[in-house]
């Protein structure tokens, strides 16, 4: 698109989508029709635009915005300016130099947030601002270091982290262990990830009675899991579409150090799945 490229003043909806997409300027972006509902701007395999100088303005009944593979740094998310938008949905895949998110970027009115495959290595210690937030997807980022990050359990339905190179499901989880979150509901999608710990995985299901998880089926530790919960789901790795082949040993445990025991203290344990911790457990539980 030439850089005299102007969406009509009209016009409802723009969605465009190709294998290659490439603007040669943004200024479309600065002069958004007040009408608009809804902008998909998708390059299937690689997007280019100009940089972004200056601040977008957003139709207020603009709704739902898709960006992606347009390869976005900080610098540009900062000037796209969602923060003052009404976007319920908010899409973007591709990106480079994000590294820590900052949850300030975005609208508390956004339902539906998906940051995908940013190079995001870092994220805030709470998303808890973001309190009308159902779906939030992290897919494809590298959170093999995560710390505690509280997440608004009231009102999210399902977290997506796959592909993310997790050690551990529990950093995620901090908020469903406070009182208030007790009857909170959510669901985990962490297929794609090689070396999460099973005992931390173990831990979280007992612990958090809310809580469904699916990972892929790494081994029996999982399956036997799996067997006795209804709550977690072991993939086939074959099925999964999310799955990649990674360098890591498959059996391998890596534990961060990052201690989960910490998040179970004084907590209460469920127990709706009849599975033990080892066999000495279920040795006790037949004497009993």
């Amino acid at each position: 698109f030439e850089s005299s490229f102007r969406i009509p003043h009209l016009a409802g909806e723009l969605i465009l989508e190709a294998d290659y997409l490439t603007f040669e300027s943004p200024e479309f972006m600065y002069h958004l029709p007040n009408s608009l509902t809804r902008l998909h701007l998708i390059a299937n395999k690689q997007g280019e635009m100009s940089p972004i100088v200056q601040k977008i303005r957003w139709p207020l009944v603009l709704g739902d915005f898709v960006f992606e593979n347009f390869n976005i740094d900080y610098h540009t998310l900062k000037l796209m300016n969602l923060n003052e938008s009404r976007l319920e949905k908010i899409s973007i895949c591709g990106g480079g130099g994000i590294k820590k998110l900052d949850v300030d970027l975005f609208p508390i009115s956004v339902k539906d947030l998906a940051l995908m495959e940013m190079r995001i290595h870092e994220l805030p210690a709470s998303f808890k601002r973001l309190n009308n937030l159902r779906q939030l997807s992290l897919m494809g980022n590298q959170l093999n270091k995560i710390n505690p990050v509280k997440l608004p359990v009231s009102s999210l339905e399902v977290l997506n982290v796959r592909q993310c190179n997790l050690r551990l499901i529990s950093p995620f989880l901090v908020s469903m262990l406070e009182e208030k979150n007790q009857n909170a509901n959510l669901r985990v999608e962490a297929t794609g990830n090689l070396n999460v710990n099973i005992n931390d995985v173990r831990k979280v299901m007992k612990a958090i009675k809310g809580l469904s998880l699916e990972l892929n089926r790494l081994n029996d530790s999982i399956l036997k899991i799996s067997n006795h919960s209804y709550r977690l789901q072991a993939v086939y790795r074959d099925l999964d579409p999310y799955f990649e082949k990674s360098k890591s040993s498959e059996n391998e445990e890596v534990v961060s150090d990052y201690d989960s025991d910490d998040l179970y203290s004084g907590s209460v344990f469920y127990s709706d799945e009849e599975y033990s911790d080892d066999e000495n457990d279920d040795n006790k539980r037949k004497k009993n």
